[in-house]
């Protein structure tokens, strides 16, 4: 909902852009990023934890999406 408004996903699409989100390893974060890549956006995913965001990223790519991660 924005603006009190509903709107579907295909509605608010800004595919070719990237997105960087933090504390993607799980959580709020991680969920922001698998639905900025369903939306169509390349995904740059920080966090502390390696292995998560590896997963992270291969859920991303089975999206049809671009996605790296960093950690630190």
């Amino acid at each position: 909902m924005w603006y009190g408004i509903a709107m579907s996903k295909t509605e608010y699409t800004l595919g070719g852009r990237t997105a960087i989100v933090t504390g993607a390893s799980r959580g709020i974060g991680q969920a922001i990023a698998l639905d900025l890549a369903e939306s169509g956006f390349s995904v740059l995913v920080l966090g502390l934890k390696a292995k998560l965001l590896a997963s992270l990223v291969q859920e991303i790519e089975a999206l049809g999406q671009k996605a790296v991660a960093m950690t630190g």
